[in-house]
């Protein structure tokens, strides 16, 4: 697993193995107020299916979201002061509500037009990027709380397992972990099979590989499945939505992961 280190410039040092300081990037952040890409060069050349959807994104799909976003942040009540990843950060609904209560906020996203959105409603002090979840720009231990939020069920079983293993990595002993995605069920009569149907419908348009990494996702236990086989501790969860969301708060072990 590649990562790299950047100069006071913000340029990559060829053939260092190594991390971004993270206070010297933030304030390159702050002065230059940009985002920067470190995409793999699949996702490169992949076509960027949000391109012409972004900047409707929170008009159409945050109303249907808000519910469960508000349930989450419940779950977490952070103190101002902590420094907060959000993997998958989307425009930065959720980002945005964090900075607001006084909490240093970072997001990346492999689409660059979501993250361009969630720039332009954020302060300058957040620092967005274009990343690969499973290479992540950090070092070790250095978020208080780490947000994986309706994404892990759109990967493919390995890349799950490799963003699982680095966000497990950069949050600190003393941090959490807020993990929210689809639930397999039981699901309540009528209601959870309504919202099911919703579900299946946005799955299914979002292409053949987006929903059969879905469905393989919840045929394995969807998060309570995944989390078995990691260094974690369920804190609190609940589940919402008619049985078809989990929400889980959950602690780190103090084992690195392998």
């Amino acid at each position: 697993m590649r990562r790299y280190i950047f100069d006071g410039k913000n340029r990559r040092v060829p053939g260092k193995k190594s991390y971004i300081d993270i206070d010297a990037w933030m304030e390159y952040i702050i002065v230059k107020r940009m985002v920067f890409a470190t995409v793999r060069s699949k996702a490169m050349t992949m076509e960027e299916p949000y391109q012409s959807f972004a900047n409707s994104y929170d008009r159409y799909i945050g109303p249907i979201t808000r519910g469960i976003r508000k349930a989450a942040l419940e779950m977490i009540q952070p103190v101002a002061g902590m420094r907060i990843l959000e993997v998958g950060c989307g425009t930065g609904l959720n980002l945005q509500q964090l900075q607001r209560a006084g909490n240093g906020v970072h997001g990346i996203d492999l689409s660059l037009p979501m993250v361009i959105e969630a720039h332009r409603k954020l302060d300058r002090t957040a620092v967005l990027s274009v990343s690969d979840a499973a290479q992540l720009p950090y070092p070790d231990r250095v978020f208080d709380l780490v947000i994986a939020m309706l994404t892990l069920h759109e990967m493919n079983d390995t890349m799950r397992s490799g963003v699982i293993k680095e966000i497990i990595r950069v949050c600190r002993t003393s941090g959490r972990l807020l993990l929210v995605d689809f639930h397999p069920g039981p699901r309540r009569f009528i209601r959870g099979w309504l919202v099911r149907g919703i579900v299946l419908f946005f799955e299914y348009s979002a292409g053949a590989e987006h929903f059969d990494n879905h469905n393989r996702f919840l045929a394995a236990g969807g998060l309570t499945g995944l989390i078995r086989s990691y260094p974690v501790a369920v804190e609190r969860q609940k589940i919402i939505g008619g049985g078809n969301v989990a929400l889980f708060v959950l602690k780190i072990n103090a084992e690195p992961v392998e």
